[in-house]
């Protein structure tokens, strides 16, 4: 039995470097990729088309309000972000006005927020996901008092889409028009990396 175990490892002695040289190289483990942060710069315009009338006199077209807001997301992962501008304001809901007999009044309300709202996701292959809304109050004049107070109306603004990035590049997201201001808010986007 000792006879046949040497041929055996002899032959094995002289198979498996062989064997082993044959075999391919392993390659190194792939680096991963770095995380690459972008600027992401959202502005939100107001523009006074051309032709309407502002303090009684007709314009060419202006912008009225421009905001920028600043977010930073990470690439080769979904990242978001979200900048909320703005504050919330009382608005009567129900209550009493003062009578002859007191001069106490009971008014309830409900908290508004109005102001910027916007949020954003960064989605592998320079996707970025975002949703932008503009809250305001109109002018109470507008509005007929009701338990004998007036009461705001409340308008939104709301956009929202996936685009591809385009660096270093100013893109328009969208235009809204606001029919009962006679406004149009352009949503801009431009994205750079840090």
């Amino acid at each position: 039995m000792r006879m046949r175990a040497i041929p055996l490892l002899l032959c094995l002695t002289g198979v498996l470097p062989w064997a082993a040289a044959q075999a391919p190289a392993s390659r190194p483990a792939a680096a991963p990729m770095p995380h690459q942060t972008y600027a992401i710069t959202f502005t939100i315009e107001q523009h006074v088309p051309p032709g309407t009338l502002l303090n009684g006199k007709p314009v060419r077209g202006t912008i009225l309000n421009s905001r920028s807001f600043r977010m930073s997301l990470i690439s080769g992962k979904i990242s978001t972000a979200n900048v909320k501008v703005g504050n919330r304001v009382p608005v009567v809901t129900g209550g009493s006005m003062p009578t002859a007999s007191s001069s106490v009044v009971n008014a309830q309300f409900q908290y508004q927020s109005i102001g910027i709202d916007i949020n954003c996701r960064l989605y592998p292959h320079d996707l970025i996901d975002y949703d932008a809304s503009v809250t305001s109050l109109a002018p109470t004049e507008l509005t007929s008092p009701v338990r004998g107070f007036h009461e705001p109306t409340i308008r939104t603004i709301y956009t929202n889409g996936i685009v591809q990035i385009k660096f270093d590049r100013r893109t328009l997201l969208s235009t809204v028009a606001d029919l009962s201001s006679k406004t149009i808010y352009y949503f801009w986007m431009t994205v750079t990396k840090e």
